[in-house]
């Protein structure tokens, strides 16, 4: 069972890597195309062909999240409990949080503004998650630069939330507003570097390391 879990835990991790980078792509897209018109028209409500493949993405990339938080509680509970519990609980929701508000705005009953903070806060929890169980994950379950990794990821997702309450962006109601809340945009960016280009390579490597796990597992298992 434990075997199991990790084999589809680390296809997961690859999915939930290859998602980000789609959605990554979609983000190119948007700049691209979509950006300088929404800058023009000043309503940063407007949604968007792109906007919704963003979304779409990381809705994908965080239900294969679920997986491998189950994955990595299973390996580090007997190191932390408590903690890796908690954790997992907070990273759950984080995750459902933001599948679920993506799923709505998709469906045109909400838009990115009105879910700002909710979605703001999904990655707050999701980051948490990520720093703690990669905190008790590393040296022995994962490798330590991977760990480290994925506390730096999770990091970057906290301070995105917090920065995204304190500086008020829920409540901006045009992009040149936004263009000129400098703290917004030091948390975007430390939100956007992580999300977009840091985490697909931490997924994709766990995959890799979870996959080689289970291989070794099985070996082992069969040889007994």
């Amino acid at each position: 069972m434990k075997n199991q879990l990790t084999r589809n835990a680390g296809w997961a991790a690859y999915l939930s890597g290859i998602t980000a980078l789609l959605s990554f792509a979609a983000y190119i897209a948007f700049l691209v195309f979509d950006l300088p018109r929404t800058m023009q028209s000043g309503n940063i409500s407007q949604q968007t062909l792109t906007g919704d493949l963003i979304g779409l993405f990381q809705a994908l990339s965080a239900l294969f999240m679920i997986p491998i938080a189950l994955a990595l509680h299973q390996r580090v509970h007997q190191r932390a409990a408590n903690a890796s519990r908690v954790a997992t609980l907070i990273g759950i929701v984080g995750m459902s949080v933001l599948i679920a508000f993506s799923v709505l705005i998709l469906l045109r009953m909400l838009t990115e503004p009105q879910s700002g903070m909710q979605t703001a806060l999904a990655f707050g929890a999701i980051g948490v998650w990520l720093v703690i169980a990669n905190y008790f994950a590393r040296g022995n379950v994962l490798p330590a630069r991977l760990a480290w990794l994925g506390i730096f990821i999770g990091a970057a997702y906290v301070l995105f939330a917090i920065v995204f309450w304190i500086s008020g962006a829920a409540n901006v109601e045009s992009s040149e507003a936004l263009q000129s809340n400098i703290s917004f945009l030091v948390g975007y960016a430390a939100l956007s570097l992580s999300s977009f280009i840091l985490y697909p390579v931490w997924a994709i490597w766990l995959g890799r390391v979870l996959r080689a796990r289970s291989r070794v597992n099985t070996v082992a298992g069969a040889a007994l």
